[in-house]
């Protein structure tokens, strides 16, 4: 009697795991990028509320990230430091911006709007990739279309 596998019995196993490996790792991409969102909704919600106390106590928006921490009762740290992200803040309509420059979602904007009475707009537009479902995203998380 011989022992072990044929290459028949091997190259099936293979297979099954191809498979498996096929179907797994587009999933397991979708759950990082939307980990990736919501590392970024929560950041730009943290930014957000750090621009509404900094208008309430200079009555203008900081102009950047810089002022905020450096003027402002929060410090928010750099949303940026990973290169997926790019942010904006502080123009004079107090608009709060997140861009992703990589990814399954490339180029989608996530968009707060701080209003001097203290309401916070939110909206999301879809990037390069209109198919990948960054907006779908966004809204699942809060966001207006």
């Amino acid at each position: 009697m011989n022992k072990g596998f044929t290459l028949i019995e091997l190259l099936v196993v293979v297979l099954i795991i191809g498979i498996l490996a096929a179907i797994a790792l587009p999933q397991y991409t979708k759950a990082v990028e939307r980990s990736r969102m919501a590392e970024a909704v929560q950041v730009l919600g943290d930014v957000a509320t750090a621009q509404s106390i900094f208008y309430m106590q200079h009555n203008e928006f900081a102009a950047s990230l810089t002022d905020l921490n450096n003027r402002g009762d929060v410090t928010i740290s750099d949303p940026t430091a990973d290169g997926k992200w790019t942010l904006a803040i502080g123009n004079a309509d107090g608009v709060q911006t997140m861009t992703r420059d990589g990814g399954m979602y490339d180029g989608g904007v996530l968009t707060l709007t701080v209003h001097e009475d203290g309401s916070i707009t939110k909206s999301c537009a879809e990037g390069a990739d209109a198919t990948a479902g960054f907006c779908t995203v966004a809204r699942s998380m809060g966001y207006g279309s």
